[in-house]
C-alpha cells in the first residue's frame, strides 16, 4: 500500500494543529500502544490516528496537554474506529482523559455480520483483503526512542486497515439493517473502564471461590477487595 510518510506529533502545538484538522473528518481509526507488565494501569507509548490519507503517531511521552484531542474524542460527528477497544479504553481513560464517542469497534461489527466472534484483528484484514499483517513487533519494546522503523510500520499498519474495514463492515451493517442495533451495542462498550473497577467485576475474577465454606467466601471477598485496592493505590500488577 503506498502512503504517504507518517507524521510524527511529539509537542502539544502540533497536536492542536493537526486536531484542529481532524475536526473536519467524518470518521478517524484509532489504535494505541503500551506497555503492561510491572503496572496496575497502561503506560502509555504511543497514539496512532489515521484520517483515510495520512497516518499520525502521537507520542504521549512528549507531550504534556491533551485538551485538543479531548475535542476531538468527544465531537459527536467524527466516528472513532476501533478494534477490540477494551484494553484501548483503559488508556484513553489517562491520555486524552476522555472516551472516544461515537465509536465504531470492528470486532464487533464483524460479529454482527457473521464474521465470527471475538475475531482478531489480523485474521479479519487477512480474510477481508488477503494481506499478512506482521506480529514480530507486537511485544517490543514501545517506550524506546527513537522507534525502529519496523515499529513505525507495525503502528500504521494498524490503523490503516483498520480504516478500510470500517468503510467495509459499515456498509453490511446498512445492508443488512443492523446499524441502529450496533450503534447500541457500541454505546455499551464505552462502560467497560466504569464496569472495570466495579466491586461486581473484581469479584467475577475469581475462579473457584465456590467451593470454599460461607466463611471463607467472606475472608476471600475481602481479601480481594483489599489486593484491588493496594493494587491501584501502588499501581503494581495484582498478582
Amino acid at each position: 500500500m503506498n502512503l504517504p510518510p507518517p507524521v510524527l506529533i511529539s509537542t502539544s502545538k502540533a497536536l492542536d494543529h493537526y486536531c484542529e484538522q481532524w475536526l473536519t473528518c467524518r470518521a478517524l481509526s484509532i489504535d494505541t500502544e503500551f506497555i503492561r507488565t510491572q503496572t496496575y494501569y497502561p503506560v502509555p507509548a504511543l497514539l496512532q490516528v489515521f484520517d483515510g490519507q495520512i497516518c499520525y503517531l502521537i507520542d504521549p511521552l512528549h507531550i504534556d496537554n491533551f485538551t485538543s484531542l479531548q475535542a476531538v474524542f468527544d465531537n459527536p460527528d467524527i466516528i472513532k474506529i476501533l478494534h477490540s477497544c477494551s484494553e484501548d479504553l483503559e488508556v484513553f481513560t489517562q491520555i486524552p482523559g476522555t472516551l472516544p464517542s461515537p465509536l465504531f469497534d470492528t470486532q464487533l461489527a464483524a460479529a454482527f455480520v457473521g464474521y465470527g466472534f471475538s475475531i482478531g484483528y489480523s485474521r479479519l484484514v487477512n480474510r477481508l483483503f488477503q494481506v499478512e499483517l506482521p506480529k514480530e513487533e507486537t511485544r517490543s519494546d514501545w517506550l524506546q526512542r527513537p522507534l525502529s522503523e519496523k515499529q513505525v510500520e507495525y503502528a500504521c499498519l494498524d490503523v490503516v486497515y483498520l480504516y478500510q474495514l470500517f468503510e467495509h463492515l459499515e456498509a453490511l451493517l446498512e445492508k443488512n439493517n443492523k446499524s441502529a442495533w450496533f450503534k447500541e451495542e457500541c454505546k455499551t462498550l464505552l462502560e467497560i473502564p466504569d464496569q472495570s473497577r466495579s466491586e461486581e467485576y473484581i469479584l467475577s475474577r475469581l475462579k473457584s471461590g465456590w467451593r470454599l465454606s460461607p466463611q471463607e467466601q467472606s475472608y476471600l471477598k475481602k481479601l480481594c477487595l483489599w489486593r484491588e485496592e493496594q493494587a491501584r493505590t501502588q499501581n503494581k500488577p495484582r498478582n
